[in-house]
């Protein structure tokens, strides 16, 4: 009895530390294997991971501890047609998601509603990729959103894979798709997922996970006005009040614009009529807003802007209501390509062919700061188009700051 006693509280300790370790603010590591980039300061540090880590072609990310501690992370395979998952010794889980000819929509990495570290250590990816013609009603193509998950209990905490491949929702059109993920409501969270629907043009599904990982669908939006888009990257604001994505190839597609922002009410529901579409002033006739990505969301108290990536026209600021407000982004020509994302150092960063650049959104008239570039990492990914253009996404609304210290929360991240 009393070694049963004595081996319960090891346990008990080892879970309570481990569960108080994984409390963490938001977005502080990005990974390149075999690079880690801390990004908590204005001059992010890129070192070695440790041990002998795959070879990856796209900006990546994944779960660590308060320490920094790795847990899991996710890269794109040489391939480029498979989501691999990697415990912290660089072994691999399995693939957990698979895309369309090598595009990498965006992928999420969701905590588990309760999440402590200990009984309850588990993740969602939630992927978006393709399913075989006809299956599931389309007569053409169709993107699918699947679920899997990953419990860091298995193989004595290294973590592995619980379920694979589990499709949640289907749109008929086209492959390329954006995924965004709310804040907590309660012990929900509201997942949009689009797509285009060959009968009833653009459309984006409001979806719930639920406190047991269930996702079913909660609404569709849909207008004849978004036409066939395609786009790589949605954008929720902080304030949840808005929802943002990019177009890609509209003009021939017909859609004639380029960027389109939803208005959501309390509940996360599309407003009716409450659309903007837009392009940039300065390329009226879509000529050189190339991408379907490129949306980044930023609040400050009462100012609310839009980060644009307008191909080689650069990135711009847009105003939140009045999109005619336009603030070219000085010195960025090189990044109109990119997926656009707010680091926990408050800078946004955008990715070139061979950089990561880093935009001040703060001022009137923001700027790139080349002191604040990540550079050194430009020569690991050989044969890559696009290396950088693919950057880690994360949950804007929450404040991982400020957690207090009871509650456990993980980061959310994503690679589009």
């Amino acid at each position: 009895m009393k070694n049963q006693l004595k081996l319960t509280f090891i346990y008990l300790f080892i879970c309570l530390c481990h569960s108080a370790a994984n409390g963490q603010s938001q977005l502080k590591h990005w990974y390149i294997s075999p690079y880690e980039i801390n990004v908590t300061s204005s001059s992010p540090a890129v070192i070695p991971m440790l041990g002998t880590p795959p070879p990856a072609r796209q900006i990546s990310n994944g779960i660590y501890d308060l320490n920094g501690d790795l847990l899991f992370y996710t890269t794109v395979d040489a391939s480029q047609n498979y989501l691999e998952v990697y415990d912290r010794n660089n072994n691999l889980m399995g693939s957990v998601g698979l895309f369309y000819q090598g595009v990498t929509s965006e992928i999420s990495i969701v905590p588990a509603y309760g999440n402590d570290g200990c009984s309850n250590n588990k993740y969602y990816i939630f992927t978006a990729g393709t399913s075989p013609v006809g299956s599931v009603g389309c007569t053409g193509s169709e993107g699918i959103l699947n679920e899997s998950i990953i419990d860091m209990n298995l193989n004595s905490g290294m973590g592995g894979i619980a379920s694979n491949f589990v499709q949640v929702d289907a749109i008929c059109g086209y492959e390329n798709s954006g995924i965004a993920v709310g804040k907590l409501h309660g012990d929900q969270r509201y997942i949009y997922f689009s797509g285009t629907n060959s009968n009833i043009h653009g459309q984006i599904d409001k979806l719930i996970l639920d406190a047991s990982g269930n996702v079913s669908l909660s609404s569709s939006f849909a207008t004849p006005t978004f036409a066939n888009f395609q786009t790589q990257e949605m954008d929720l604001s902080p304030n949840g009040d808005y929802l943002a994505f990019a177009n890609i190839h509209s003009s021939t597609l017909g859609a004639g614009y380029r960027y389109y922002i939803i208005g959501l009410d309390g509940n996360g529901n599309f407003i009716n009529n409450s659309y903007q579409q837009f392009n940039l002033n300065d390329d009226p006739l879509n000529q050189q807003e190339e991408g379907g990505r490129g949306v980044e969301f930023y609040q400050s108290g009462s100012i609310t802007k839009l980060f644009i990536g307008g191909g080689g026209l650069g990135i711009y600021s847009v105003d939140i209501p009045n999109v005619a407000i336009q603030v070219a982004v000085s010195g960025s020509a090189n990044y109109g390509f990119s997926q656009l994302e707010m680091a926990n150092n408050n800078y946004i960063y955008a990715g070139s062919s061979d950089d990561i650049g880093a935009i001040d959104p703060a001022p009137s008239f923001p700027v790139m700061v080349p002191g604040s570039n990540i550079n050194t990492v430009a020569t690991i990914i050989p044969g890559s188009l696009y290396p950088f253009y693919c950057l880690p996404d994360q949950i804007d609304g929450e404040n991982y700051d400020n957690i207090i210290p009871a509650q456990v929360t993980f980061d959310v991240t994503s690679v589009g």
